[in-house]
Order: structure tokens, then sequence, then C-alpha cells
């Protein structure tokens, strides 16, 4: 009898402190303080695969400087954690660019604004499978060094030793590439699939001359602006920084890049601009002259 009790009492003493652990664990888990926030001035996020995973990769953020026009790196690369995670702290308020590659992988590529005292969380970015553009580089059948190549897609890139070129993390789909040096120029079109080579070589052929007026053009909200008159070109002493273009040979013009379409043409064929300076408008005509000569 007196056994039976002691084994009575062990199971009590052990059900208790069963109990009591579980006790402890729930308040434990209630008390528990929340992660702590993101300090201020802080960018992050985290790349993921189609499936959730973290993937590793290489980031850089850039500040954007000039209305977007230019970017400069702050000392700012670095590596993904484990889980994929990204975290840039202590930056200045203002537009910062995000840039991140990983092997197989479409680059991110993300412009942000960080705003004073605040924080930018992209959260979950999923990226997508990407591919590998490769070709040579030629001009008159001999390998090409040193040209100036690039995608549709934005990336950029200058042939190596034996002409070759490389893109890596292409988006899927048909891809333009085109390369150019001095006054010669090529390119094509080439399908991309994911992870997989597709090959373009690229044979230089010499570009006809193109007509420009020597104005750089600045798209924004209140319309297209001269942004920059070249000293010596057709613009220079006709037109000033700040006029609104407003039409070309007639044609109104709705944004920069439909300007730009209407503005070219042959050098030494005139062109009818519509600009207004203040509260005046403006008719003038202007002879473009070959880029050669800017």
């Amino acid at each position: 009898m007196a056994r039976a009790q002691d084994t009575l009492d062990a199971r009590s003493i052990a059900l208790a402190a069963l109990i009591g652990a579980v006790a402890f664990g729930i308040t434990a888990l209630l008390l528990r303080p929340d992660p702590p926030a993101e300090a201020p001035h802080t960018v992050t996020l985290r790349l993921v695969d189609a499936e959730g995973q973290g993937v590793p990769c290489r980031a850089t953020l850039w500040r954007v400087l000039d209305g977007g026009r230019r970017t400069i790196d702050v000392d700012s690369s670095q590596l993904c954690g484990p889980n994929g995670r990204l975290r840039w702290r202590d930056r200045d308020p203002g537009a910062w660019r995000v840039m991140a590659a990983t092997p197989g992988f479409v680059m991110f590529d993300e412009v942000v604004t960080l705003p004073a005292g605040g924080v930018v969380d992209l959260g979950m970015v999923t990226l997508a499978p990407g591919g590998v553009v490769h070709g040579v580089i030629t001009e008159d059948g001999e390998p090409l060094p040193g040209v100036q190549v690039r995608t549709s897609s934005g990336q950029r890139t200058v042939s190596a030793g034996g002409g070759a070129y490389d893109f890596k993390g292409v988006p899927v789909g048909p891809l333009k590439v085109r390369a150019a040096r001095g006054h010669s120029g090529g390119g094509g079109t080439v399908d991309v699939v994911a992870g997989e080579v597709a090959t373009l070589d690229i044979a230089l052929t010499p570009v006809a001359p193109r007509g420009l007026l020597g104005i750089e053009l600045v798209g924004g909200p209140q319309g297209v602006v001269i942004g920059r008159v070249v000293p010596g070109s057709p613009a220079s002493g006709a037109l000033e920084p700040g006029d609104l273009l407003v039409a070309v040979d007639g044609q109104p013009v709705s944004d920069d890049a439909a300007a730009r379409r209407l503005l070219s043409g042959a050098p030494g064929a005139p062109v009818r601009l519509t600009v207004r300076r203040g509260g005046d408008t403006l008719e003038l005509e202007l002879v473009r002259v070959s880029d050669r000569a800017l």
C-alpha cells in the first residue's frame, strides 16, 4: 500500500512539473517582445525563387542623381544572407536604385524613394528564371574587342579579347542586341530560353550618318523640355534650356520618345519646331547636321 502511494505521489509530482513547464512556456510566449522595427533610413528586401526559397546574390544600392539621369555607387555592395535577405542602413533620404544579380535568374533592378526618417521594405521579391546570351563581335571578318554592346532589356557590356561578349540573367523571350563602335554598328534578335545559352554573333558594318540638332530632351509632367543645347550646333542661339517643345513639323509632341522619333532625319534636312518660352510661342526652322560634326 505504501509503495502504491509512493508511485501515485511521484506521478503527481511529474504531472505538476509538466503543467508548470507548459504554463511557463505559454507565459514566455505571451510576454515575448515583438521583433524590433527596422531602423529609420533603411532599405530592405528578400529575394526568393518560385518556391519561396532564399537565393544567393550580390547586390548594390546606387544613389540616383540628376532626376534619374545618373547613379553613383556609395560603397554599398553586399551579398545576400542565407535566406536571400538584403538590408542597407543609415542611407540618406531620396531616390535609390537597387540592383541584385544571381546566377540563373533575371537581374532585379528597381528605383525606390526613401523618405526622411522612413523605411523602404520591398518585402519578398520572386526572381524570374533567366538565360544567357553569348556571341562574338567582328568587323571585316576579324574579332573586335572593346565594342559597346547593349540589349533591349537595358543590359550593357563591352566585348572582350577575341570579340566575345556575354549577358547573364537575361529575360526569357525575344531579345534585341545591338553593338556599335565609331561609325560602324550591327545587331540582331535572339530567342532566350530559361537556363540555356543563346548565341548571336554580330558583324559590324558602316552606319549612315544621322542628322541632329544638338539638343538633349528631358521628359516630365509639364511635357518635353530642352535640357541642354550643344554649343556650335544648329540649336545654339535658337533654343534655350527650359524651352518647352510643343510640336515638330506640326505634329504635337506627347513624350520624349515621340519627340526623338520626330526629330530624327538625314543631315541637311530642315525641321520646324514649335516651342514655348515663358508666355511666348515660337516657330523655328533648323537644319540638321551630321552626328559626326557634333
